[in-house]
């Protein structure tokens, strides 16, 4: 039996109106058939019938009433909620948002002020800036491919709802927080340490730690009021289980804490391996980022390679094998999140690297 309740876990009104879609296609139904799915799954008052009768109000496929799209926003806004908690960005205030496609000014260098004596001139200071564009062109994907038993099962939109926000917020992360990520022109933006000061471990004791942990704030140029420590939570846990048995106050375990009196976030994103990981230091403050539209969209009659790295690319085309969906009683959801990010301010980020502690 299809459960029926008004009062959906947030974030799953874009994935049941997807499903309802592709039950309804399945079944040659239409934007009708998709609307009376979402009212007998979920009730006529629930959020994604509300999304799907806009589809079809007035004898229409596309309504034009002013307030059509906004629930669907709404809904859309709703699955950003559950992403974003569950990346490094979500997670760090004092970032600098910035609108899309809009230059915006970044400044490189600081002005200095003088103590100067009465009647003495002013010493001049100069002041560095540069402009930047942030298009939201590059995207963050992911496909999914389910069988439809799954769409049809109660509580599948649980499991879709969960499996998309995480595929996004993961790629999110593990671009963001790789100090060697390069980044691909008009593809993916690079680490947010990338270029930045490294810093080798020179130890496993506490002792050795704390001269890391001296050094990379030495190298650091940012603003150490917004000043963020990023590392993977079993070197957080290790480094407060370590500093402890040294007598050394640390409010630090796997779910973050402070570190040096600054703000600790933990990913299992942060690569650890069994040469150690990293931990990584950034301004929040001068972190430019912008977030365009979320896209979704599903597909039930094409094929897809089934491969974390396809080589049936369309630039160029190349020989591969293909899954067919209706074949195999399988849908493919897709998601697409644009977002882009920069460092404002050279210096404003650091890395130790090699650091051995929660090493797998």
């Amino acid at each position: 039996m299809y459960e029926n309740t008004n009062f959906p876990p947030r974030g799953s009104g874009v994935v049941r109106a997807l499903i309802s879609n592709i039950l309804a296609q399945k079944n040659a139904e239409g934007p009708v058939g998709a609307l009376r799915i979402a009212e007998q799954r979920w009730g006529k008052g629930s959020e994604v019938a509300v999304i799907t009768r806009a589809a079809v109000a007035g004898g229409s496929t596309a309504s034009g009433a002013w307030g059509a799209e906004l629930e669907a926003q709404s809904a859309v806004a709703e699955f950003l909620e559950i992403v974003t908690p569950m990346t490094i960005l979500g997670r760090t205030a004092n970032l600098r948002r910035v609108p899309v496609g809009v230059p915006v000014v970044k400044q490189t260098g600081a002005a200095t002020g003088y103590w100067v004596a009465q009647g003495k001139a002013t010493p001049l200071s100069s002041m560095a800036f540069d402009r930047t564009t942030l298009e939201a062109k590059m995207r963050v994907g992911a496909i999914v491919v389910v069988s439809n038993d799954l769409l049809e099962a109660p509580g599948g939109d649980e499991v879709l709802r969960g499996d998309l926000a995480l595929a996004v917020a993961s790629a999110t992360d593990a671009a963001f927080i790789d100090h060697q990520n390069a980044g691909v022109a008009g593809e993916k933006p690079p680490g947010i340490a990338y270029g930045m000061p490294a810093i080798p471990a020179s130890g496993s004791d506490a002792a050795t730690f704390k001269v890391d942990i001296a050094n990379a704030l030495e190298a650091f140029t940012g603003s150490l009021m917004n000043a963020v420590w990023v590392m993977h939570p079993r070197a957080a846990a290790a480094i407060g289980l370590l500093m402890g048995a040294a007598g050394v106050a640390c409010n630090l375990g796997a779910r973050g804490g402070e570190l040096a009196g600054l703000p600790v976030l933990t990913s299992e994103l942060v690569e650890i391996t069994t040469d150690g990981t990293a931990i990584t230091l950034f301004d929040a403050s001068s972190v430019l980022i912008t977030e365009g539209t979320l896209i979704m969209g599903k597909n039930s009659d094409g094929a897809v390679e089934m491969d974390n790295e396809p080589t049936g690319d369309g630039t160029p085309t190349a020989a591969t094998t293909l899954v067919p969906l209706w074949q195999t009683e399988s849908t493919g959801l897709k998601v697409g999140r644009h977002i882009e990010w920069e460092l404002g301010r050279p210096g404003a980020a650091v890395v130790i690297t090699g650091v051995p502690f929660g090493a797998l």
